[in-house]
């Protein structure tokens, strides 16, 4: 078996495999966003906790940001760059 130099190694995508993503993150350009309203048993802020951990933990690895405000009933996501 041969020994090679200069392969590159492929990137592994980010998600959940063959079903995707939980959430859009990948998606969404600079100043676009994606809101979500709260489950029967959240409160704003909870939901935004939520979806702003998931947010920072895709731009992580993407070398995305992302910020987040509550609303009545839900919360919204930004991405800034």
């Amino acid at each position: 078996m041969p020994i090679e130099t200069d392969i590159p190694i492929p990137l592994i995508p980010y998600g959940r495999g063959k079903r995707g993503m939980k959430y859009p993150w990948d998606k969404l350009e600079p100043q676009q966003s994606y809101s979500e309203a709260c489950r029967s048993y959240e409160e704003p802020k909870n939901t935004q906790q939520r979806l702003l951990t998931s947010a920072r933990m895709y731009g992580k690895k993407s070398g995305k940001t992302f910020t987040s405000r509550t609303f009545d009933g839900g919360a919204r996501i930004w991405r800034v760059t």
